[in-house]
């Protein structure tokens, strides 16, 4: 009888330190759920100034921009003006030019309709530091940069509300991509601008 609980007791121990490391394995690969926010990389937007342009102030991913800017802890301004100037180098000018989407067909079924379709989101935007703006414009020679996100879903003929439903929420990770890679890029470019 005390044989059996020693060897439950050293099974149920053996069980723990396989879980405990096959946690800390899959953290390690950099494995992370679907919709949770990467704190990590938003740390360098706190008491950060945003000013956020754009032709469409409205728009889902702006909505999605500004809602992560805010619980990221950075305040959005429309302004150089309206910035608090006691945090120097603290603000910067997003500048949102042209956002595309596109559809193509992956696969295709017997009767040659597409079955599986990849939408793909392409942001071009501009990025600059509070301090390389003098003006309420932007200096002219500033490149817009592009960020690129595809994604796919299958699609039933015979659901089309299903259908249309699957293409909204693709478009919805679409955007909720996009936003996460410019907050990436902004915490990018006050960090380089804190090493110089």
């Amino acid at each position: 009888m005390f044989a059996e609980m020693k060897i439950f007791d050293l099974m149920f121990g053996f069980k723990i330190i396989v879980i405990g490391f096959l946690c800390i394995a899959v953290s390690a690969c950099g494995f992370q759920l679907r919709g949770v926010s990467d704190t990590a990389g938003e740390k360098g937007l706190t008491h950060l100034q945003v000013i956020l342009k754009t032709d469409s102030p409205y728009g889902e991913l702006e909505k999605i921009l500004k809602r992560q800017l805010a619980e990221s802890g950075s305040l959005l301004v429309d302004t150089i003006n309206q910035a608090e100037p006691a945090i120097p180098g603290r603000l910067v000018v997003l500048q949102l030019h042209q956002l595309e989407f596109s559809e193509q067909g992956v696969s295709r079924d017997a009767s040659g309709r597409a079955n599986e379709i990849r939408v793909i989101g392409i942001l071009s935007y501009s990025l600059t530091s509070g301090s390389e703006t003098s003006s309420e414009e932007q200096p002219s020679e500033i490149k817009p940069s592009q960020l690129k996100v595809a994604r796919s879903y299958y699609q039933d003929f015979r659901n089309p509300i299903g259908h249309q439903n699957q293409m909204r929420t693709t478009r919805t990770e679409i955007y909720q991509e996009l936003s996460r890679r410019v907050l990436q890029r902004i915490s990018r470019l006050q960090h380089s601008e804190a090493n110089y």
